[in-house]
């Protein structure tokens, strides 16, 4: 019966230390919390994902979602999700029961004796409410900073696919200029056996097609460096594969809210303001458990105390440190000062957030009008000047190079109007990295 006993309680105690670490509700939370910002339906898991093979057809909406469950940095990032509730759990256990015996061999005519002295820490009935919700500010500051991450990682997908867009787009522009300059400059070498065109022209002409030749060589290098960076945000093996992307890079939806409807969104999705709030409330719990430690370690039990023939006695044990010494005044003084320095730090955070949201709307509206005037002033105005160097060349009142040049102005103005419109979707995107969500 002894031995059965024994195990009973051997079990008991190691049951509690073999309970396994439940996350799930966790990582529910986050889906909840994250679908909000990226308008997605996500699935977070403890677990390694590898893609199988490269996705077929991207859009951008897609390659978001792929790069959210294999992103690497999200996927060891999670795992600081379970670390916060462990943390939790752990703050919500009281101290381990402490017993003590001793036990006096008889000497000089004295009897043996057994004494039995076993306590528990009171204190831990009201400082380990505070512990718990320190723990709780921690697990909700980490959430919020895996919303950072995963906005983060949302916004750079969004950058990195608008980039491939761009760059193939432009190494089609500098192509067509290439292979329009190369026949241009066949037709100077035609007309310069008649006398029409100089050595010079010839000279030049030559310049200019090694010139973008040599253009068209630096753009393949930009494309491929920009699917490369695709493919490290979404998780998939480094190649020099592309992939098929069905998006466009400028999107006629592209509109925006109002600055006041911006500045709602900002404040209600930033996760940088949320992670400050909950700063603002760890610092308030952590000046109330300083308060609760100004009468420390205050343990409570009893006292046991016998000999071999008969029971002596026994009653309650307490025992607590005096605040004589350490009244907890600089600790207190301190957490006051933290929670101070929180609330100001919160103030700063909008301030800051704000700040952005302006610069992010400003910058967009300057990005629409440049593609409009480069659409309806800039680029018609070019394209008469290659009318004009055409006809008169066919007049002959007009050299091969004139028409060269305009046609060479013509692309450029071009590949100017291209980068103002990549430049746009980016400043789109800075919109909706400005208030913590997707529009």
């Amino acid at each position: 019966m002894r031995y059965n006993s024994l195990f009973l309680i051997t079990f008991l105690l190691l049951l509690n230390g073999c309970t396994p670490l439940r996350i799930q509700k966790e990582y529910k939370r986050l889906e909840c919390k994250a679908e909000q910002h990226v308008n997605l339906d996500l699935s977070f898991c403890q677990e390694q994902k590898t893609p199988v093979a490269d996705p077929y057809s991207l859009t951008k909406k897609q390659a978001i979602a792929f790069a959210l469950e294999y992103n690497k940095n999200l996927q060891a990032q999670l795992i600081d999700l379970g670390i916060a509730k462990a943390d939790l759990v752990r703050a919500g256990f009281f101290t381990n029961p402490h017993l003590e015996s001793v036990f006096k061999f008889p000497d000089s005519g004295n009897q043996a004796n057994l004494e039995i002295v076993g306590t528990m820490k009171l204190s831990d009935f009201w400082q380990v409410p505070i512990r718990k919700n320190i723990a709780y500010d921690d697990l909700e500051i980490m959430t919020l900073s895996l919303i950072h991450t995963i906005l983060h990682i949302t916004v750079e997908t969004n950058y990195a696919y608008n980039d491939c867009l761009f760059q193939e787009a432009r190494l089609i522009l500098i192509t067509e200029l290439y292979n329009k300059i190369k026949e241009l400059r066949d037709r100077l070498i035609y007309r310069q056996k008649f006398g029409f065109q100089s050595y010079f022209d010839l000279h030049v002409a030559n310049a200019m097609v090694g010139r973008w030749q040599a253009e068209v060589v630096n753009q393949q290098m930009m494309l491929q460096n920009s699917y490369i960076h695709l493919r490290q945000l979404l998780g998939l093996p480094i190649t020099e594969t592309f992939l098929n992307l069905s998006d466009t890079l400028i999107d006629s939806t592209y509109e925006i809210p109002s600055i006041t409807a911006l500045e709602e969104y900002g404040m209600q999705y930033r996760p940088e303001l949320g992670i400050a709030f909950f700063n603002i409330e760890k610092a308030k719990d952590q000046l109330s458990l300083q308060k609760a430690k100004i009468i420390d370690n205050v343990n409570a039990g009893f006292t046991y105390e016998r000999d071999f023939e008969r029971a002596k006695g026994w009653g309650p044990a307490l025992s607590f440190d005096i605040p004589i010494f350490d009244t907890k005044y600089a600790q207190i003084a301190k957490a006051k000062q933290e929670v101070k320095k929180a609330k100001k730090v919160y103030l700063a955070q909008k301030q800051m957030r704000m700040e952005e949201i302006y610069h992010a709307f400003n910058l967009f509206q300057a990005k629409q009008q440049e593609v409009i005037i480069y659409q309806e002033t800039i680029l018609p105005a070019q394209q008469k000047a290659i009318d004009y160097a055409a006809k008169y060349l066919n007049r002959m009142q007009s050299n091969m190079k004139l028409l060269l040049e305009a046609e060479i102005t013509f692309y450029e103005a071009q590949l100017a109007k291209l980068a103002k419109q990549f430049e746009l979707s980016q400043a789109y995107v800075s919109v909706q990295k400005s208030i913590g969500k997707l529009l």
